[in-house]
């Protein structure tokens, strides 16, 4: 074979196999309504964004608080957010809207509330005032496809 034979191939190689990593990853785009039914409080809004593997978006309101959103469509993606119990100030458990729910509080001030350990909520509150509208915010969560419980 002659040398541009040989480049040609390698060409054709690396190509086909550059190709079949980018198919492991998927854009999701994010709903332009909040997602799983979440209801917010007046003076807040959704603002969907573009995720790979994932449906991403955040909540926010005027005065700058802000929820950011993740979720996974694989079971148990969220599982080791928790596992470092050094970091928390305080995790509850609770049962909300027939999911499980994990709520808690890091040391650095960042609220995390895990659905299924499949969809993130998180968000850094200046003020009870925030985080009870977190709470409030979340607890209307609940997780409506079929894609969100694989």
């Amino acid at each position: 074979m002659r040398y541009f034979d040989l480049r040609l191939l390698a060409l054709i190689f690396l190509l086909s196999v550059g190709l079949s990593f980018g198919q492991n990853s998927i854009e999701v785009e994010t709903p332009k309504s909040p997602p799983g039914g979440l209801k917010l409080i007046d003076g807040y809004s959704w603002v969907p964004m573009l995720g790979k593997d994932a449906v991403v978006g955040s909540i926010s309101n005027k005065d700058g608080f802000s929820i950011t959103f993740d979720r996974s469509g694989v079971k148990g993606f969220f599982a080791q957010q928790f596992s470092n119990t050094d970091n928390l100030v305080w995790l509850k458990h609770q049962e909300v809207n027939g999911q499980q729910m994990d709520l808690g509080m890091f040391k650095d001030g960042v609220v995390v509330a895990l659905f299924d350990k499949t969809t993130k909520f998180s968000a850094k509150p200046k003020s009870t005032s925030e985080l009870d509208d977190f709470i409030l915010i979340v607890m209307t969560y609940h997780q409506t496809d079929s894609k969100s419980k694989q």
